[in-house]
Order: structure tokens, then C-alpha cells, then sequence
């Protein structure tokens, strides 16, 4: 697993609690920019999940639109946290979607489950 550095727009608590959650042993790989949809497109890294710090902040399109593309060629899946396609079409920010999951495909599923088995802490129903 990829994680950002930068700790200020993720809720560390709740991906901490995933990690657990999934069964997960290591520890994530700190990383910055879109490198991480890199690492997971090379076959690097299996998975990233940003749960957002706040419940309104959103992703910023130029932090993900180049990676997402990158992942969902190499056979992998990017959605937001609720399974929902990044809607590139809303301004500067991903105003339709709430978190990022890019995985290898395979886990992209149990990722989803284990989000939405706690979505009440989590800013209420991922899913609209």
C-alpha cells in the first residue's frame, strides 16, 4: 500500500483503522504526487485509499488525472471511496467525489467492502 506524505488532507486515524481492517501487515509506502498511482501502475504498490481530513474537502483534478489514467491502462481501477468513477468534469476539484482508491484491480472490491462496512464514521453513505 501507497500513502501520501502529506498527512494534512487525509484522516490518518481512519486509514490506520483500514490497514487493521484489511489485514493489511506493512506498513504503507510514503510517497508524493502522482507517484503513487505510478507505483501502482508498474505493479510497485497493490493500493491507495485517501479518506479525506474533512468531510468537504475535495481531491484537486491535477493531483490525480495523469495517475488514474496511468492505472486504468496498466489493468487497475481508480474510483472515489463509495466505487463511484472520478468525474473529471466538475472545475478544479473532484467536486462529485469524495476520497480515492486506486488499486491493481484485484483488491479493488474488498477495498470498497471494507470502506463501506464503516461509512458511518466516515462522513455518512458513500454511495449516492
Amino acid at each position: 500500500m501507497v500513502q501520501s506524505f502529506a498527512e494534512s488532507h487525509i484522516d490518518v486515524d481512519a486509514t490506520r483503522e483500514l490497514i487493521r481492517a484489511a489485514g493489511i501487515e506493512r506498513l504503507p509506502v510514503l510517497m508524493d504526487g502522482q507517484a503513487k498511482h505510478v507505483a501502482i501502475a508498474a505493479g510497485h504498490a497493490d493500493l491507495l485509499v485517501r479518506i479525506p481530513a474533512q468531510p468537504d474537502y475535495r481531491e484537486h483534478i491535477w493531483d490525480h488525472a495523469a495517475g488514474a489514467l496511468a492505472v486504468e491502462e496498466a489493468g487497475g481501477r481508480i474510483t472515489d471511496l463509495g466505487g463511484r468513477p472520478l468525474d473529471f468534469r466538475t472545475g478544479r476539484q473532484l467536486e462529485r467525489n469524495l476520497g480515492i482508491v486506486a488499486s491493481n484491480g484485484h483488491l479493488h472490491a474488498a477495498a470498497i467492502e471494507a470502506l463501506q462496512a464503516r461509512r458511518s464514521s466516515l462522513y455518512g453513505p458513500l454511495r449516492g
